[in-house]
């Protein structure tokens, strides 16, 4: 699956015109987006067996490595990322250190596997067996999770820069990474869950999923508007920092993409209860129609409104197509694990 999504990917990125996405680029600064598009079509075909590496640690319960091992190549990957600029290096170089250390981080995590004999290659009566049909359905269906969340969340910047320029991308990038101090903890607490859930489905403990998707939602929610407040508070001295006084950060704009940013936190919280009990169905619909709701209305809000807007319509999309439907329609089916 890696492999022919990363050709197919390779293929767009030279044979597609990228012209309309990067408003205002010379010949020579689109010749290096088709680069580093193509480095991301091989990059991002590499990530899908080796991010996997990240899943078999967290279904072992031993997610502390996978963590482990991320953060050490981000330590590499921020040492590097500094001295760029001073090398003035090309696009794609940021895109190798940068999204290319994560993807090293899982090839870190596969090399033990295989010095151990834990990974064999399986026989080929295996290849057609059940098992085989079943991991195909399952990853088909976190392939298309992972496509929506590209297509919904990762093709903002892309949106901004064709419809606004791309100064409206660096001040949304700004902001972006800023709420990432909200974003990544959180995972990193919440994520070790997905196979607690799995375990307590298992043992048929519908209170222990209760309480702990509960205690979950409150903690994230608390966390998330504690760091989202003093985001807020010293924002001045902290986009000061990241851009050196260059670029500002409308406050307006910054209360709102908190408040984005918060929902997606206590989506993240949810997303991994649904993957513990093995509710994918609906996340693939709520993120289909996500997409659906929310790609033309910021293209909309982009063209006539401001990155506010933007953002915005980003929150109403996402409470339209993704929160009410959750506690309307696939109320009993999401929920069914902790009914009493």
């Amino acid at each position: 699956l890696g492999t022919v999504i990363a050709v197919a990917l390779l293929l767009i990125s030279q044979l597609a015109p990228i012209a309309w996405a990067f408003k205002g680029a010379s010949p020579g600064a689109l010749q290096e987006c088709r680069s580093t598009l193509a480095l991301f079509a091989l990059l991002f075909g590499a990530s899908i067996p080796l991010g996997a590496m990240r899943n078999v640690y967290h279904g072992l319960q031993r997610g502390y490595v996978a963590y482990a091992a991320a953060a050490a190549v981000t330590v590499v990957s921020l040492g590097l990322l500094l001295l760029l600029p001073r090398l003035q290096a090309p696009m794609w170089a940021f895109l190798l250190v940068g999204y290319g250390a994560q993807v090293l981080s899982g090839l870190l995590l596969l090399i033990p596997f295989l010095l151990q004999g834990r990974i064999t290659f399986p026989r080929r009566e295996h290849l057609l067996g059940q098992e085989t049909r079943d991991l195909l359905r399952v990853g088909g269906m976190f392939l298309l999770l992972q496509l929506g969340s590209m297509a919904g969340w990762g093709a903002d910047p892309l949106i901004l820069s064709s419809c606004i320029g791309p100064v409206a991308v660096v001040v949304f990038t700004l902001a972006d990474r800023a709420a990432q101090l909200i974003s990544v903890p959180l995972l990193i607490l919440n994520k070790p869950l997905w196979a607690t859930y799995a375990e307590a489905l298992a043992r048929g403990d519908k209170a222990y999923i209760r309480r702990t998707l509960l205690r979950s939602l409150i903690m994230t929610a608390l966390i998330a508007t504690g760091v989202a407040f003093l985001l807020f508070v010293g924002s001045g001295v902290i986009f000061r920092f990241l851009s050196k006084g260059v670029v500002s950060v409308p406050r307006g704009f910054l209360a709102v993409f908190l408040l984005w940013a918060i929902l997606r936190a206590l989506g993240d919280s949810l997303a991994m209860y649904l993957n513990g009990i093995h509710m994918l169905r609906p996340q693939v619909i709520l993120v289909l129609l996500f997409v659906a709701v929310s790609i033309p209305s910021k293209i909309l809000l982009a063209a006539t409104s401001s990155l506010t807007g933007f953002v915005v319509a980003s929150i109403l999309s996402y409470l339209v197509a993704t929160v009410i439907p959750i506690f309307t329609y696939f109320r009993k089916e999401i929920f069914s694990a902790i009914a009493k």
